[in-house]
């Protein structure tokens, strides 16, 4: 069994910067992708193929009122695939996926008047970066066990070629740039296409479901992941990869009966970085970021007058010397009436205030510090959702 079809996509990117106090440039990014293609399935007993063939062709037109202009256009045979092999009575399933796929560069990658100045760095786009093309590479094994359990293996990793990567260089004269005057020493942050075609980034997991645990609808979820990614960027016209390598487990457990249900989820990772230094080349630092989150929710229906969620979010991060926590608890009320045309809820954010700040880890060209966001606080917000209309397929 197989279809045809014909998709025309169309968008377009306006943005106006004021580079400097007395003139400001208009910029657009106009987007056209064609597609058309094939879609073929095939169907055995212990086989099922499936696979989307199609011809793109895009067209890319960057202008802006320095009289700055490019167009890219970009043509090629794109593919996604996937087979699934059964197997022990269908009770050991195997899934492969591959396919390529194309990124096309965003409007501030691409804006050389789209200056953004920060406490760390300054950035800049550049209009001659092309597109990035993304091979992915999937395989997942499911095995059901005679009692019902579930056991998952999966592995992903993809390769790029001209990835998107920054763009990373040291001031070491006065310039002027786009009409923005930059000082020695400042650190500029670019946009260009990786020349190294050998950067994976790889996936590894593997879960364990345990159905009805010691009472009947109890299940108890385990899982164990590992992955690897390598960064690319240039630093001074010199490329460099920064390696990151990830280990986690997470044990979740969720019940469920008609009107509740209950979820307890506990995750703990282990982060291991190297990076560069865009001072010095031949500096290299490692972080080690340990992280443990935990998250509860709740779900109720109460005699079909509402349905309440109540859900909290704990973390805590101890990464080389930095470490700190966050703590929030959410509640939402909510209920249909008129056989679900219309829906009212009421969100209580933060509902013993504890979050007045959100802290997170930054890593900027190895300027390592704790980032605190001032926020409200405790908050409602009222929903009500009419729909108008059932959509019948």
């Amino acid at each position: 069994m197989g279809d045809v079809y014909y998709n025309l996509n169309r968008s377009n990117a306006v943005s106006t910067n004021q580079i400097n106090s007395a003139e400001s440039v208009e910029v657009k990014l106009k987007n056209q992708i064609q597609n058309i293609g094939t879609t073929f399935r095939w169907s055995k007993s212990k086989f099922d193929f499936n696979t989307n063939i199609y011809y793109e062709r895009s067209n890319n037109k960057f202008e802006n009122d320095l009289e700055h202009k490019s167009t890219m256009r970009n043509k090629g045979l794109l593919y996604n695939s996937s087979l699934i092999v059964r197997g022990l009575k269908s009770r050991l399933n195997n899934t492969f996926t591959f396919g390529k796929v194309i990124i096309y560069p965003t409007l501030s990658q691409k804006n050389p008047t789209n200056v953004t100045l920060s406490d760390n760095y300054s950035s800049i786009g550049n209009p001659d970066l092309k597109n990035q093309s993304v091979f992915n590479f999937n395989w997942s094994s499911n095995y059901q066990l005679k009692n019902a359990d579930n056991l998952n293996l999966g592995f992903s990793t993809s390769l790029n070629r001209n990835k998107i990567i920054e763009n990373l260089s040291v001031l070491k004269n006065d310039t002027t740039i786009s009409g923005v005057d930059f000082i020695k020493g400042i650190r500029l942050l670019s946009y260009a296409n990786s020349k190294n075609t050998n950067s994976p980034n790889s996936n590894l997991v593997l879960t364990y479901v345990k159905n009805n645990l010691f009472i009947p609808n109890l299940n108890l979820q385990n899982g164990l992941s590992y992955s690897i990614s390598a960064t690319d960027r240039y630093i001074n016209d010199k490329s460099f990869s920064d390696k990151s390598t990830t280990y986690s487990a997470n044990i979740n457990t969720f019940y469920y009966r008609e009107g509740f249900s209950a979820n307890i989820l506990y995750n703990l990772s282990l982060n291991h970085n190297s990076f560069i230094s865009a001072e010095e080349n031949q500096l290299s630092s490692t972080f080690r970021t340990l992280s443990q989150s935990i998250s509860t929710t709740a779900k109720l229906n109460y005699f079909a007058l509402f349905n309440l969620e109540i859900s909290n979010n704990y973390n805590v991060i101890n990464s080389s010397g930095i470490s700190f926590e966050n703590n929030r608890t959410d509640v939402t009320l909510s209920q249909k009436y008129f056989k679900g045309k219309l829906e009212a809820s009421l969100n209580i954010f933060d509902l013993f205030n504890q979050m007045r700040q959100n802290k997170i880890l930054k890593n900027d060209f190895l300027i390592r510090r704790e980032s605190r966001s001032n926020l409200i606080g405790r908050y409602f917000l009222l929903n009500i959702t009419y729909k108008f209309q059932n959509l019948k397929s």
